[in-house]
């Protein structure tokens, strides 16, 4: 099996001051992180360890890897093993990944570039993530955007358009992108900027996004995603953290009209509950981030009522809406649009 040593090439990021570093030796696994984290790169590397340090391996990977150990807990893509701090997940045999939480430092070993990145890609917003919960800094799977400068979360069911919506919005006067997907929230009411790339399924109104900010993933016969480069955007990103303002809440109606009305903000709390304590929608990746053992409990216990906290702090300083999503995306940009243009101050 190949050895750390072996995979050269590097590239560091950091999102919010937590540092990640990821070593490979093929040129493309490290050209789709520059693309997908180009607001977090670290331009010079740093001597020093990272909080979290990877490397990938383009080989077969072999079930020897693995020593003889019983599984800790299994889904139909993976089962996971555990030894101390080490743990071992084997993807189907498709790929291999070991971590070490007592250094935070892993490997993968996968002979499939695609699926190999898919690892990276998921274990490096898992363990980041993780390491921002500890700090009291936690995501919420939203939208979210500053209008006139002030702070706007989306929370919108699966399906329900957050990347139409930021497209369409970053192309309004006054808008600015916090993140199309998990902007981050601490216990003192802020939200903080997270400008990851957007992913448009399908492709749908990218046309007029230059080539050089736009990559496929995924084929094309099977569903795929083209993905933004926010370089393209680079005048329309939010870069600060401050107090949040507005909080909306989507659910689906069955009539022809969107609709936006205030609610309490304890149902507004419910809607936290799902999206950022339980944090469903997030890339929080299981087989790394559920621990076995007393201290793992009670860590997770902990995230869980920091999770909370934040999301009563949000909630408590915010004005709440209720957005009653039709199954027209276009109608309900333009209700947003609408709603936003006459409520938000400056």
């Amino acid at each position: 099996m190949t050895t750390l040593a072996t995979a050269v090439a590097s590239r560091q990021v950091s999102v919010l001051g937590v540092s990640a570093g990821v070593k490979c030796s093929d040129s493309q696994i490290l050209r789709w992180l520059e693309f997908d984290f180009s607001q977090f790169l670290l331009r010079s590397s740093s001597a020093s360890k990272c909080d979290i340090n990877l490397a990938v391996f383009i080989e077969q990977p072999q079930a020897e890897t693995i020593p003889p150990l019983d599984e800790m807990m299994h889904t139909p893509k993976f089962v996971c093993f555990e030894d101390g701090s080490m743990r071992y997940v084997n993807y189907q045999d498709k790929a291999i990944a070991v971590y070490d939480y007592a250094s935070d430092s892993g490997s993968i070993y996968c002979n499939d570039l695609t699926e190999a990145y898919e690892r990276l890609y998921l274990t490096l917003l898992s363990r980041i993530g993780e390491k921002l919960d500890v700090r009291g800094v936690h995501r919420v799977h939203s939208l979210g955007i500053t209008y006139k400068d002030q702070p706007c979360l989306f929370l919108i069911p699966q399906g329900g358009g957050k990347t139409t919506l930021a497209m369409s919005l970053l192309n309004r006067q006054g808008v600015k992108l916090l993140s199309e997907d998990t902007p981050f929230i601490n216990a003192s009411g802020k939200v903080f900027p997270f400008p990851f790339r957007l992913g448009v399924t399908n492709g749908e109104n990218t046309e007029a996004i230059p080539d050089q900010f736009k990559r496929l993933a995924g084929r094309q016969s099977g569903g795929y995603k083209v993905l933004i480069d926010l370089t393209c955007f680079a005048d329309r990103i939010e870069r600060r953290e401050r107090p949040n303002q507005y909080v909306f809440c989507g659910r689906w109606t069955n009539g022809k009209e969107p609709r936006i009305v205030p609610m309490s903000k304890f149902a507004a709390l419910k809607y936290f509950m799902r999206d950022c304590v339980f944090g469903l929608g997030l890339p929080q990746v299981i087989e790394f981030f559920l621990q076995s053992g007393l201290k793992g409990s009670m860590k997770k216990g902990w995230i869980a009522a920091s999770r909370l906290q934040a999301s009563i702090a949000i909630v408590a300083r915010s004005s709440c809406y209720q957005v009653y999503l039709c199954r027209d995306r276009t109608k309900n940009v333009s209700k947003i649009v609408s709603f936003l243009s006459q409520h938000v101050e400056g």
